[in-house]
């Protein structure tokens, strides 16, 4: 697993920086790209990256349980 880690006030990937986190993803044969989120006061947030066909504004979506991704 990719994982990409953003903290305070710093922007999510924009859609070059995830096409360029799914050839990274692919080159080390990863099972899928991570984003964790936090920002200070509250508790992190992690978001898994969308399929290429499906690319949108927003390519991630919401894990409510992470730990679900490392059985």
């Amino acid at each position: 697993m990719l994982i990409q880690v953003k903290g305070g006030s710093a922007a999510r990937p924009t859609l070059a920086d995830c096409e360029r986190l799914r050839i990274v993803a692919q080159h080390h044969r990863a099972s899928g790209v991570l984003l964790a989120v936090w920002k200070k006061g509250t508790e992190a947030q992690f978001f898994t990256l969308r399929s290429p066909e499906r690319d949108t504004a927003d390519n991630w979506v919401l894990v409510p349980d992470p730990s679900e991704l490392f059985q």
